[in-house]
């Protein structure tokens, strides 16, 4: 048995891929050449990858990373070309603990309870962005491949390990202010999302990429308006934010509702605090959630969690209800920060 498997229902069936999107197919997800020569996959979904490794540090993925150890540990080998050693030289960055933390072994990442790595458990319970669909870095002595049959979605709609105390679904996923290596997921490019689009709420500040003939960093923030091109699915995009996110929570960019009515005396929406008050327990009304009051809610009074602090605030933009997840320096209670 290979070790840690995802089970992951393929998007194309979730999406509706071709009907609610104007430009893609699924076909436009089969045999992909990802750019800058790092590789390829049959089928982008559930479909097998190979992935180029260059020597020196490469920036990897670590699902994908645990995906690959796992086909050696079951004998299976096949076409990866990479010492074994690789997975042991595999540092990612936490912007909890705001610095670089080196992964004794990429087992680790996959049973950090069984194998006593508290520092992994923590972020795993804390449902971190960063440790479960992040990228880290990976130090190889020569050119190699690794290869996986995980296909290149790297958040399922829910997952649950409950031996390893791991678990999310994709709503409590939570990207932490600070540094974070997000490596591109097939929904980002499946969804037609732009790199502002996606961290419009992350209050993202900066936007690199490592380019390593010139061994530096490159900025593409002038692109951030772009749609994700599918030949960058598993391109790892460093990003500077500055309040914790909801980032895994995001819809097609292509509405599959028709058109809202006129309007007329009565508002889109209505946000009884007018806007981002943290500390006040407000509500919104909005005419597309058919006038039902939503209010701000505790994410610890909605998901059980006593020792979460952050808070799910409503407000109005463009006429529409929307979310901010939003870290309360004092903790969270009936729906406010307190002061």
């Amino acid at each position: 048995m290979r070790a840690h498997k995802y089970h992951i229902a393929i998007i194309f069936l979730i999406l509706g891929l071709g009907t609610a999107t104007a430009t893609l197919s699924r076909t436009d997800f089969e045999n992909v050449v990802f750019s800058d020569n790092r590789g390829s996959t049959n089928e982008a979904s559930h479909g097998h990858v190979i992935y180029n490794i260059n020597k020196g540090w490469n920036i990897v993925p670590l699902k994908f990373m645990m995906e690959a150890s796992g086909r050696y540990n079951a004998n299976e080998k096949e076409g990866q070309t990479c010492n074994r050693d690789i997975f042991q030289n595999v540092w990612y960055y936490s912007p909890v603990i705001k610095d670089y933390y080196h992964i004794p072994v990429i087992d680790d990442w996959g049973a950090p309870k069984t194998r006593n790595n508290n520092i992994l458990l923590n972020e795993f319970k804390a449902k971190y962005y960063h440790i479960y669909a992040g990228s880290a870095w990976v130090y190889s002595l020569k050119n190699c491949i690794l290869e996986g049959d995980d296909g290149t979605q790297l958040v399922s709609g829910s997952y649950g390990d409950e031996q390893q105390e791991k678990g999310y679904t994709h709503k409590e996923l939570v990207l932490k202010a600070g540094w974070n290596f997000v490596p591109v997921d097939m929904r980002m490019a499946a969804y037609e999302k732009s790199l502002k689009e996606l961290f419009d709420n992350c209050g993202a500040t900066k936007f690199l990429v490592y380019d390593k003939n010139g061994n530096r960093w490159q900025d593409i923030s002038a692109s951030v308006n772009n749609k994700i091109p599918i030949s960058d699915i598993f391109k790892t995009i460093v990003v500077k934010t500055t309040q914790d996110c909801n980032f895994a929570d995001y819809e097609a960019s292509s509405s599959t509702a028709p058109p809202s009515l006129p309007s007329g005396d009565e508002s889109e929406c209505n946000d009884s605090d007018n806007g981002k008050e943290y500390y006040i327990q407000g509500f919104v009304k909005s005419k597309l959630a058919g006038q039902e009051t939503t209010y701000d809610k505790c994410y610890n009074e909605i998901y059980d969690d006593s020792t979460s602090n952050r808070l799910e605030e409503r407000y109005c933009e463009n006429g529409k209800l929307n979310t901010q997840l939003f870290s309360c320096p004092n903790g969270c209670s009936n729906g406010a920060c307190i002061r």
